[in-house]
């Protein structure tokens, strides 16, 4: 039996390598497909949203509304050795969603995710040590609302359920400025970009109030 050479050695790992790392990329989109589906369900059953944000809002005529959002629990923090994985697995979340409706639904579960995050990070450290991950999971849950609003201006779908999911994205972007204001003055040096992220979130809430009012004449 004559034994490979040098050359024929390194082509087996080569093709040992990519037959491997094929195989992890599989599985790892199996896995992501599944958990969408487990995701979608759970999400129309209500029964990922579990952290409450208490919410107040003054009405035309002054009348004070109280009223509840609730957020899903997050497992891995930006922080965490692990956490690309589940950028990978949110943005395959996104490109196996069908349609504009379920993607928008997904998008909106995936930015709550975010302000979820910030709220873990505040509360896990004090909130200067993690002022620039708070800010950015911040911002990134806004910018997946506006991609989220988008998603739901485009969709030709049920006008009702357009409506109703177009309230909901209005209603967590009165969450996360609740959710952040609570950092206050507690960001240290991080504390001028949160002052302006939460204008930015602001003004784009006032754009949705108005596109609600305008639903409901």
């Amino acid at each position: 039996m004559v034994a490979p050479n040098s050359s024929e050695r390194l082509w087996n790992i080569i093709y040992a390598f990519f037959a491997v790392n094929i195989g992890i990329l599989v599985l790892f989109v199996s896995v992501s497909r599944a958990s969408l589906n487990i995701l979608a369900q759970e999400s129309n059953e209500g029964k990922i949203a579990v952290k409450t944000v208490n919410l107040k809002t003054i009405q035309a005529d002054g009348a004070v509304i109280d009223y509840t959002y609730k957020l899903p629990e997050v497992n891995m923090l930006p922080n965490q050795t692990f956490y690309g994985f589940r950028k990978v697995r949110d943005w395959m979340w996104l490109f196996f969603s069908r349609g504009d409706m379920n993607k928008a639904k997904i998008s909106l579960v995936l930015a709550d995710k975010k302000m979820s995050e910030v709220m873990e990070l505040a509360n896990r450290d004090s909130a200067p040590n993690n002022g620039r991950l708070i800010i950015e999971a911040g911002q990134e849950a806004l910018d997946r609302l506006k991609y989220t609003d988008n998603l739901i201006s485009q969709s030709t779908q049920n006008a009702d359920e357009w409506r109703q999911l177009h309230k909901q994205c209005y209603t967590a972007g009165l969450a996360y400025v609740a959710v952040m204001s609570k950092l206050g003055n507690n960001m240290g040096e991080y504390t001028p970009d949160l002052n302006e992220l939460l204008n930015e979130i602001n003004v784009w809430n006032e754009k949705q109030k108005e596109d609600q009012e305008g639903m409901e004449i």
